[in-house]
């Protein structure tokens, strides 16, 4: 069967359009990994929002960037979709508040996303061994609020699972007959909640899928 078309079709990333065997490729399995980073958009107002459940008055500063990656795996049903889902590590974001009241402290910790998706893509072929792909998905994520204090004031760890939908988009080249390349965009959106604070995570990463 035609495994660089398959390649193509199911992840997205090189598109076999330069033969029409090659763009009737066979569905198959592929998987891979991407690494890269992610930027937050909670802000340090959710990690405030949060340490208000708990009683604490605070103004807090939240790292924007941290390193993330995905490890993936997918079926290509045909040379425009397929479907793909895997465990995603959206990273740990440092931060530091200062907290006013019910006592004069100082705290420090970190916010942490991680856990499973899932999204159907769809390929759109435009070059020799390119293509372009757009995905939409779930996200099933453990959100963490992790923090310790001086000692003045008490502060309790906070972890919390939800569902987020997600929306992605990126290009992909097929490197090789079995090893393609892809450059990816995805936003999770309300990842959280009121407890660990709540927001969208961007995510750009680069990566190497296999398929078999």
């Amino acid at each position: 069967m035609n495994m660089k078309a398959i390649s193509a079709v199911a992840i997205g990333l090189g598109a076999a359009c330069s033969s029409s065997a090659q763009a009737a490729g066979d569905p198959g399995w592929y998987g891979g990994v991407s690494l890269g980073r992610s930027v937050e958009q909670l802000g340090s107002g959710a990690v405030d929002g949060a340490l208000a459940n708990q009683g604490l008055a605070a103004s807090s500063s939240l790292d924007h960037h941290s390193a993330s990656y995905n490890l993936f795996a997918g079926y290509e049903f045909t040379p425009h979709f397929a479907v793909e889902g895997g465990y995603v590590h959206l990273g740990k974001f440092d931060f530091s508040s200062a907290v006013a009241a019910p006592a004069a402290d100082t705290l420090s910790g970190r916010y942490e996303a991680k856990g499973v998706d899932a999204a159907a893509l769809g390929i759109l072929p435009f070059a020799d061994k390119w293509s372009a792909f757009g995905k939409a998905g779930l996200l099933y994520a453990k959100t963490s609020l992790e923090a310790g204090s001086t000692g003045a004031v008490a502060v309790s760890d906070e972890h919390h699972w939800s569902t987020s939908p997600l929306l992605g988009a990126g290009v992909g080249y097929d490197l090789t007959r079995n090893v393609s390349l892809r450059a990816e965009w995805d936003r999770y959106f309300r990842v959280g909640d009121a407890s660990t604070g709540r927001g969208d995570i961007d995510q750009y990463t680069v990566g190497v899928a296999y398929r078999f």
